[in-house]
């Protein structure tokens, strides 16, 4: 038997353990050409490719120990099938609408979420000559998108809920497609490796802003000559929405975001929690199973509750940022954020 070097002494000092008595031996190595000597492989730490390697030299068996190994994998995978639906040549513009659009920059702003939460709002409260920033599948009830006159913005960004290969993607860009009909002006704001995988979803003259996304980038957001940059982090609030509102100077009104709630912060294996709570008349509920089936890893190698407080922590680190350059930033419906009351 062997273990990688990656795996660490840990784990070997636990197997030799036990394997006492038994005629095994377990070691690490530093070299791919070693383990030829060896009946079982354990990787604590691979990549698609050097797994593939490792099948071509050993011809014996390899078990992954990793097991955020097969997440990267899907994830990888679902790349690979963009690029080769890609059109090539397919042109890259930015609608003038979206360099317009920033110059109005004295304007409130308002950010919608999904959350339960949404319901407190009344869109009488929403102020006609405000920005407004909707997320998601806020989408999929048009009536209350009608009601708040339509969003200036659309920001979404999830690798398996808006550009996976689930029904739940389906319905998604179904109701987009209803909601620009009536709203043609709204900008589209997504990552821009999605560029072609939007394209082919939405009308051809929807005006589009894909995202640069850097990891490390220390601005909340650069936007210049047409290219908006941010840095990465997991949660459509934090990457997309709150960079939009930062370059208008009105204050920043947050609606439907309820945050973690106290359960959740407590911890919930991935076999039964969410992300979040939602909304139903903003969610596609009888489909989440649907995107669980399409991309198990995903879900199955999440650790919610550490995700929830990075996130926290992220939003309350931009808010402070906010909040020094004297913008008012709260939320005018219910939230588990006490930063955000």
């Amino acid at each position: 038997m062997m273990v990688d070097h990656e795996t660490g002494s840990s784990l070997v000092n636990e197997i030799t353990a036990r394997l006492d008595g038994s005629d095994c031996h377990v070691c690490c190595v530093n070299s791919i050409f070693e383990l030829r000597r060896f009946d079982l492989v354990l990787l604590g730490v691979a990549s698609f490719s050097f797994l593939s390697l490792l099948t071509v030299l050993l011809s014996k068996s390899v078990l992954i120990v990793d097991r955020s190994f097969y997440s990267t994998v899907a994830d990888n995978n679902i790349v690979r099938l963009r690029q080769l639906v890609a059109t090539k040549g397919l042109p890259v513009s930015v609608n003038p609408l979206v360099l317009d659009s920033f110059n109005r920059a004295d304007r409130d702003v308002f950010l919608f979420g999904t959350g339960p939460s949404i319901s407190e709002l009344k869109p009488a409260e929403v102020d006609a000559g405000s920005v407004k920033i909707g997320c998601n599948s806020i989408v999929k009830d048009l009536s209350f998108c009608v009601e708040v006159g339509g969003f200036d913005y659309l920001c979404f960004a999830d690798p398996v809920y808006h550009f996976g290969v689930s029904c739940y993607v389906d319905a998604f860009y179904r109701d987009l497609q209803q909601y620009l009909s009536l709203f043609p002006d709204t900008i589209l704001v997504f990552p821009d490796f999605s560029l072609d995988f939007v394209k082919r979803r939405v009308p051809s003259r929807s005006s589009l802003l894909p995202v640069k996304i850097v990891p490390g980038f220390d601005r909340i957001v650069e936007f210049h000559k047409g290219e908006m940059t941010v840095p990465s982090n997991d949660n459509v609030l934090t990457l997309l929405m709150i960079p939009i509102a930062s370059l208008f100077t009105g204050n920043i009104f947050f609606a439907g975001f309820d945050g973690p709630s106290v359960r959740k912060f407590g911890g919930l294996s991935s076999s039964n929690s969410r992300f979040w709570d939602h909304n139903c008349r903003f969610q596609y509920v009888d489909l989440m199973e649907h995107v669980e089936n399409a991309h198990p890893s995903f879900f199955r190698d999440r650790d919610y509750s550490r995700y929830l407080k990075r996130n926290t922590q992220i939003l309350s680190e931009r808010v402070s940022i906010l909040r020094k350059e004297h913008i008012i930033v709260r939320s005018v419906t219910s939230t588990n954020y006490e930063f955000l009351n």
